[in-house]
Order: structure tokens, then sequence, then C-alpha cells
């Protein structure tokens, strides 16, 4: 089912629509780039050894995050609601499959995948979506199949182009119906405001990365990532 947006978030649509004039992700400028691979590299630990594995990218965008995945897993998919960001995908990564498919209606029979990875996504989600999408990565999963979550923290400013930004709390509130026992947070990125509104400049550079791009407590970070478990509880999307 297509997603029906309202003027809200049709703006917030047409701003990350914008951003794929470009594959931005291949593109970033050295500090956010720092922090992206920092990023990527925690969740790869978190997910350890992808051999016979069958993996799912929701919300993949360009695909960068999806050619680290296939680095390690031979059967990797995609998805993301951007035309325009899965020809950059198709294009760049070869080595996956991608499609065009609404997250919070995803097109695969439950308990297909053992990892999904759904990094960045949620905050360009409004609540009802979010609602959905959560329900229908939890269909999908198959029991005790690892799943990996990342948000901005509700210490970084609300942009533009995100609902809402998250922390430790709001998490596990937003998935008390669907986790599981084991659950791990991790922050990625120290927020510094005053050093974070120049991150980008030049003469710094080596400060934000010595500073800014480590792990640290989720309290304190730019990203929280949540690594937790399918339990094999099929959950029925809501049609509302």
């Amino acid at each position: 089912m297509p997603r029906a947006l309202n003027g809200l978030s049709e703006n917030r649509q047409r701003i990350q629509e914008g951003q794929y004039e470009q594959p931005y992700h291949w593109i970033l400028s050295r500090n956010a780039k720092g922090l992206y691979d920092l990023r990527t590299k925690i969740v790869m630990e978190l997910l350890g050894d992808l051999k016979g594995k069958k993996v799912l990218d929701v919300g993949c965008g360009d695909g960068k995050f999806t050619s680290a995945l296939t680095s390690r897993a031979v059967e990797v998919q995609g998805i993301d609601l951007s035309k325009r960001a899965i020809l950059f995908a198709k294009n760049l990564v070869r080595k996956a499959t991608f499609l065009v498919v609404d997250a919070s209606h995803l097109c695969f029979k439950n308990e297909t995948f053992d990892i999904i990875t759904c990094l960045d996504v949620m905050e360009h989600l409004p609540e009802n979506e979010r609602e959905r999408t959560i329900r229908e990565v939890y269909r999908v999963i198959k029991k005790k199949g690892i799943l990996i979550f990342s948000v901005p923290s509700k210490n970084m400013p609300l942009i533009k182009k995100h609902y809402i930004h998250f922390d430790k709390t709001d998490l596990v509130k937003f998935f008390s119906a669907h986790l599981a026992d084991e659950i791990m947070f991790i922050g990625c990125g120290v927020y510094y405001p005053i050093i974070y509104r120049f991150q980008n400049w030049p003469i710094i550079w080596k400060l934000v990365n010595k500073l800014i791009v480590k792990t640290c407590s989720p309290n304190r970070a730019m990203t929280l990532i949540m690594k937790c478990k399918g339990f094999g509880v099929v959950f029925t999307p809501s049609m509302k």
C-alpha cells in the first residue's frame, strides 16, 4: 500500500529527496564521514559473522551502508521509499538487490531475514508510520534474528527533515511491546554543542576527530545504536 502523505510529510520527503540529487552518503565531508564510518564500524561489530545469513537493510538510501554488508554476507537486500536513492544504490552496489518499498508495508513473508538493519530511518517517519514499520520489521525477522536500529539523539538539534530525535528512555518505551530481554545500547559520537557547530571547519577538524568520533555513553551521544533480537512473534500491521 503506498504511503499517503500530508503537506508536512510531503515537505520532509521533498527535503530528503532533494539530497538525493547525488549519492551524498558516498561523498560526505571529512568529519561527517568520520562519524558515518564510526557508525558503520560499530554496527558491523555488533552483527558479527554474517556468513550464510539473509540480510535486509531498511531505509538503505543510496546503498553506502549496504555495500559494507555485502562484504560479509552473500544475500543482502536493501529497500527505500526513494526511487532516486534506489537508482544510485543499484548502480553503486552490484552485490545486493534493491527495491523501492515503503518500510511500513514490507513485501516479504513472515520470518524471512536473519539480520535487519534500520539505520537513521525512524526520525524520518511520523508516529503512525514508525509504529507500523516496527511491527513490519518484527514480522519479517526470524526468531532470535538480530535487529539493529540507529537514531539521532535528543542531544542533537532537530532538523527540518526529521520528526523526532530520541533518548534511551524513548527507545525502550517506543519498542516496549517488541523488545526481548537482550538489548544493547551504544552511543556513537560525543556531542559537544560548541564544537559541533563548527565541526567541518578545516582548522578544527583534528580536534573534532579526537574528541567526537568515538563511542560514548548513550546519554552523551550524537547517535544512539540499539541492538535487539526477534522472538518469533508475528505482528499484523495496523491499517489505520
